[in-house]
């Protein structure tokens, strides 16, 4: 059979019954077509869902997103902030490291000395004396607290700076009693559509990027694979480049530490999932002494592993947060149609299937729904009839 022509946009012009409108993104991208006989074929492309649903609700494993203007108490509390968005010092009122920290700010302070030396007959005054007074003073005070009397150390004005200061320090170094520990800040770029990204990396237009506007927090699954990928990350990390031909292709880095000042690079790979397996391969050999002691191994498991674990499953989660934000969800639809004698279509069958994210992947999605009808049709029909099948090129006009 000769190749017959198909002008996709003129058959949805006609719309015939039971026709699924086609998406926009059809007119940059082209139909499936394949003909059965000289009067049928089957088309495949892409509409929009207008009916999908938060993918970070749905799915497992993505975690969610809290922003800075509509879940304000919780974007708070995952950040270890106060209810005005302040560093929430009550988080470490009694932290182990807090004692230490404010008896060395109080040798220091001259409001702490100067109270020393009216309160005492003695005239010699140094350091020792200062910590002695200092450690004896927070025995007897750090459990109090009163807006009316100097009878508690969050009445000398450094205790403030001090409980500031040691918060920042546990923030940063992932303590698990400020906020949650895995959790990731986000910019949201707004201009005509939404763009999320890690803080930092997207977009960063000085009128349109909203610095911190919310902040993504793993779920129950996700934080079984940050456990997971975490251990691996310890020795290393995954990255991607784009080769020639605009396509993603993966490698893996070993750190330098463990290879006395160098970086071992893996080949490339198609798949993440091959280049962390061959970082998770390389980091049996290896030895997490070359880090330093215990203390340095964990804090570096923590702060670095963790974290690279964390941003890389939340960058996952944007990309399918900023599609269903930005209406970019789809459904494949592979439909069969019949030519009457007269020149119009109809639909004999249609199969479709709803809530694909992203355009290449509905695309790819399509494509596999496509062979699906193709391979059924060749159970139905003898295989020197499937022989004949062609695919003309389909008429964009």
């Amino acid at each position: 059979m000769q190749n017959q022509s198909f002008d996709f946009k003129e058959i949805c012009s006609s719309e015939p019954l039971g026709f699924i409108k086609p998406s926009s993104i059809m007119d940059f991208k082209d139909p499936l077509v394949k003909w059965i006989d000289e009067n049928t074929t089957v088309v495949g492309y892409l509409s929009d869902d207008h009916n999908s649903s938060n993918p970070l609700e749905d799915m497992d494993g993505y975690g969610f997103i809290y922003t800075a203007r509509d879940q304000t108490q919780e974007f708070n509390s995952v950040l270890g902030l106060d209810q005005y968005g302040s560093a929430d010092t009550d988080l470490v009122s009694d932290h182990p490291l807090l004692r230490r920290r404010w008896v060395a700010a109080a040798i220091e302070a001259e409001e702490f000395q100067v109270y020393c030396q009216a309160t005492a007959g003695c005239k010699e005054f140094s350091d020792d004396y200062y910590r002695g007074r200092a450690q004896r003073y927070w025995r007897e005070n750090h459990d109090k607290y009163t807006y009316y009397s100097q009878s508690a150390i969050y009445d000398f004005e450094f205790s403030g700076r001090v409980l500031r200061e040691l918060w920042s320090e546990l923030r940063a170094d992932r303590d698990k009693s400020i906020g949650d520990p895995d959790s990731v800040v986000l910019d949201c770029y707004e201009h005509g559509g939404c763009s999320w990204s890690l803080a930092g990396s997207g977009n960063q237009c000085r009128w349109d990027t909203s610095s911190g506007a919310g902040v993504w927090i793993p779920d129950s699954e996700a934080r079984l694979e940050i456990d997971r990928r975490a251990k691996v990350y310890t020795f290393g990390f995954v990255d991607f480049t784009i080769n020639e031909v605009g396509e993603k292709i993966w490698f893996a880095l070993i750190e330098g530490q463990y290879q006395k000042g160098l970086k071992s690079k893996s080949p490339y790979f198609k798949q993440w999932s091959e280049a962390f397996a061959w970082l998770e391969q390389q980091g049996q050999t290896l030895k997490l002494s070359a880090l330093g002691t215990k203390s340095e191994q964990q804090r570096y498991v923590r702060v670095v592993a963790r974290r690279r674990a964390a941003m890389e499953l939340a960058e996952s989660a944007l990309t399918l947060y900023n599609a269903w934000v930005n209406g970019d969800v789809y459904g494949t639809v592979v439909a069969t149609l019949n030519r009457c004698n007269h020149g119009s279509w109809h639909v004999v069958d249609s199969e479709s299937c709803w809530g694909y994210y992203g355009s290449e992947d509905s695309y790819s999605a399509l494509r596999s729904d496509f062979d699906d009808v193709l391979a059924d049709y060749r159970q139905r029909f003898a295989p020197e009839h499937c022989s004949h099948w062609t695919e003309p090129n389909a008429a964009q006009g």
